[in-house]
């Protein structure tokens, strides 16, 4: 998902620095009015960067509370030893998606097709310790019968599968020890903020929908009323975020305790309620009118009091959070952060990162720095303006220009939307919303324009989330009819490495001035793999500010130093699958155009990390190799 905005603040545009230590030095007044020109643009890029950081994922919130919740009502376990493989992996879809009634109403189009029994009264889960270990029980009992399944008794696509889940079930075992790490109010990027945007895209397919939409709503006391339970738990173990993240969390969740802040739920339901399509078509005027002033007593005693009471219940234990308190600080924090790492599927311990964070920088530094003047006003082609009114527009476009580069794709529908401007979300700029796994062809795009501040940048997050990116890169490994498990076991590392690969390379099909494109892309990379060179060194290596600020000053980019540090406080990790994740892509490439010369093929480069589809970065890498001697094979 999309994360960066490029508005500017000019009370942001201070201490930048040149002097014979950094490398903004200059030998004349030409090139040092240029080089101050880059620095302000890119301390203003990164800092209003941080004050828009998006949804983590490509879906609000079924991806963000699989790893917090538990079935609500855990129910027995019906493996079996004779279960076959896809038997198996069938069975644990349903275990997944079955965790709270959003994140099946997302994933499941047709529950009764899959046996799946659809919870009623609907549930939002539960954050329970022992719920959470008697799920781990389960898993451990999948491990069990997965390791009984030999090599040659599989196929090759059920052989990876199986190494997926097996990886997926350990990184969830080896979360129970951190289970108080997790925090599932982050700002931004927390239940709080991501759940007012799920019931967004709540899915009514059939009458019953309607109801369980109602009802869920109804849960959200008790639901917050757990995750207040668990925050205090998490302050009696010392275990709170920081006083920084817990001011913005208390000023997230205040935003939607008036009913106002909740208008946009209103309106995509009542203008639902009058198309007339299924399952709406089916109800009376009467029945209408009196969903209509349900929802609305709802939101109004139910759903925005329960916002003020988890605020209430957050400010009494706002005292007990820690200045500056970096995941490094805490007793197990820098296991916790690798462990983090390994499950977003990078295959690289943090130490190692960082020197490659360090390099790559380096040289994204040495492109920008020679052709400064281009972020200021590059040629963007004739006809740019006009191809941005709209995200149709771009995507049309997109779309057929990647033909050169990406292998053919069967029509894809979609639908691009705005977020309800009066919804408070200042904080995202557009997320793609995984299709439910029975029901491929249902993709959503949502953007917010107030966030986005040009059109430049409109252009780069439509390929973002759309062609060639999460949109694309998901229907097109669909045309190999992956098993339906897969497209739960989803990889942060690739799926947003990817995308930001696929940003960043669109940049190429514009009629624009080519050095201008490219001095662009190596200022993306380098905002972004900043972002994330400084959350490992904040939140593994345990950089306190004065650090951070040496570190910066070789760019002499000291002075974005102290927002640097409380983004990378309250997000750890936030920024790895993007900043390191599109490294790895470009690295992927690099290493395929050395390794085939001229006879590298881009579209079939991306047919073979497609075909494969999200997975660790442990295992890509091999599929490349054996890809490769593939392709010298041919050529020889």
């Amino acid at each position: 998902m999309h994360t960066y905005s490029n508005r500017h603040s000019d009370d942001t545009l201070t201490n930048v620095k040149a002097d014979d230590t950094s490398r903004t030095v200059s030998n004349s007044p030409e090139e040092g009015k240029a080089l101050g020109v880059l620095l302000t643009r890119i301390l203003a890029f990164i800092l209003t960067l941080l004050m828009t950081l998006s949804l983590t994922g490509c879906q609000p919130f079924a991806d963000i509370v699989q790893r917090f919740l538990s079935p609500e009502r855990p129910t027995t376990s019906t493996l079996s030893a004779d279960t076959s493989f896809d038997e198996l992996c069938e069975q644990v879809l349903i275990y997944e998606v079955s965790v709270d009634s959003l994140t099946l109403n997302q994933m499941v189009a047709d529950p009764q097709a899959r046996g799946i029994e659809v919870p009623r009264p609907a549930t939002l889960g539960s954050i329970d310790l022992t719920l959470t270990q008697q799920g781990n029980d389960y898993y451990r009992e999948v491990l069990g019968l997965l390791a009984n399944f030999a090599e040659d008794e599989l196929d090759t696509d059920q052989q990876l599968t199986k190494k997926l889940l097996t990886q997926a079930i350990e990184d969830t075992l080896a979360r129970e020890e951190y289970f108080y790490y997790d925090e599932p109010l982050l700002p931004s990027t927390g239940i709080h903020a991501t759940l007012p945007l799920s019931l967004l895209e709540f899915n009514f397919r059939t009458g019953e929908d309607i109801d369980i939409y109602m009802e869920a709503l109804e849960d959200i006391p008790r639901f917050f009323n757990e995750i207040a339970a668990f925050e205090t738990e998490k302050a009696q173990k010392h275990l709170l975020m920081s006083q920084e993240a817990f001011d913005d969390t208390l000023s997230e969740i205040q935003q939607y305790t008036s009913v106002e802040a909740l208008q946009g739920l209103i309106d995509n339901f009542n203008a639902q309620l009058d198309s007339n399509t299924p399952p709406f078509e089916q109800l009376s005027m009467a029945q209408k009118q009196q969903y209509r002033a349900q929802l609305d007593i709802t939101l109004a005693t139910t759903v925005a009091p329960a916002y003020a009471q988890l605020h209430e219940q957050m400010l009494a234990l706002a005292q007990q959070s820690q200045p500056l308190m970096s995941l490094a600080a805490y007793p197990k924090g820098k296991a916790y952060y690798e462990l983090e790492m390994r499950a977003a599927g990078f295959n690289q311990d943090a130490s190692a990162a960082a020197v490659v964070l360090d390099d790559r920088l380096d040289e994204y530094w040495e492109t920008i720095v020679n052709a400064p003047e281009v972020l200021d006003g590059a040629d963007l082609g004739q006809g740019f303006t006009e191809l941005t009114q709209t995200p149709e527009n771009i995507l049309v476009f997109l779309a057929e220009r990647a033909k050169a580069d990406f292998p053919r794709f069967d029509t894809i529908e979609y639908l691009v939307k705005q977020v309800p401007e009066n919804m408070p979300n200042d904080y995202a700029m557009a997320y793609y919303l995984l299709p439910p796994v029975d029901n491929p062809g249902h993709n959503v795009i949502y953007y917010l324009p107030k966030n986005i501040s040009d059109k430049l940048e409109f252009y780069t997050t439509m390929a973002h989330e759309g062609i060639p990116g999460h949109m694309y890169q998901t229907n097109a490994f669909e045309q190999g009819n992956p098993a339906p498990l897969r497209k739960l076991l989803n990889y942060l590392a690739y799926m947003e490495g990817w995308a930001m690969y696929t940003q960043i390379l669109s940049l190429e099909y514009l009629n624009g001035d080519s050095v201008a494109t490219e001095a662009y892309a190596a200022y993306l990379k380098f905002v972004y793999g900043l972002q994330a060179r400084v959350d490992i060194g904040v939140n593994f290596q345990n950089w306190d500010k004065v650090a951070l600020q040496r570190y910066l000053e070789m760019w002499g980019l000291e002075g974005s130093a102290e927002s640097l540090y409380d983004t990378a406080i309250k997000q750890p990790t936030a920024y790895l699958p993007y900043g390191l994740g599109l490294m790895e892509f470009f690295d992927l490439r690099a290493r395929a155009e050395e390794y085939l010369g001229s006879t590298f093929d881009a579209k079939r480069f991306h047919q073979c990390l497609i075909d494969i589809g999200p997975v660790p970065f442990a295992l890509l890498e091999p599929h490349l190799e054996t890809w490769l001697q593939h392709e010298i094979a041919l050529a020889t």
